[in-house]
């Protein structure tokens, strides 16, 4: 996963939009409606940004499959996400609930939600590498009419 190309690039700049969102969700403004505002613009910029973010590490577990296997084929990979997509759907609210009556304030969602942000982009930065141009031109050719169309 060292080689992936333009899909760890984007990744790199919606991980810039998701860590500047975060900014925006603690209580910069006070109680009022420009707090709420600007709160409302970093939860969407926030969670449109993690979605991409999620959809890219999908398109790059598709490309490093393997089909021979049970557990790492495309359908696996499919199932995987299925099942994630839908203990977050019923797991979120009753954390959400969890963390609201045990009277944590939106400042410390928001440290939380950044904490694993910052692991989140750390995972990614050490094992998503965008393609190097300069090795892919050192790279020989695997058969020989490749060699003859380059």
């Amino acid at each position: 996963l060292d080689r992936v190309g333009d899909e760890a690039k984007l990744m790199r700049i919606l991980e810039v939009a998701e860590i500047g969102s975060l900014v925006l969700l603690f209580r910069l403004f006070g109680v009022s409606s420009l707090g709420l505002f600007m709160y409302l613009i970093g939860l969407a910029v926030f969670f449109n940004a993690n979605t991409a973010v999620a959809g890219i590490n999908i398109s790059i577990g598709a490309e490093s499959t393997d089909e021979d296997s049970i557990f790492t084929s495309k359908k696996a990979l499919a199932v995987y996400v299925f099942v994630m997509q839908m203990l977050a759907w019923l797991l979120g609210p009753v954390v959400s609930f969890g963390m609201v009556s045990r009277s944590m304030g939106q400042n410390a969602i928001a440290s939380l939600v950044t904490a694993l942000t910052v692991c989140q982009v750390m995972l990614t930065y050490s094992f998503i590498q965008p393609k190097n141009e300069k090795h892919d031109k050192d790279v020989q050719p695997a058969l020989p009419m490749q060699a003859e169309r380059a």
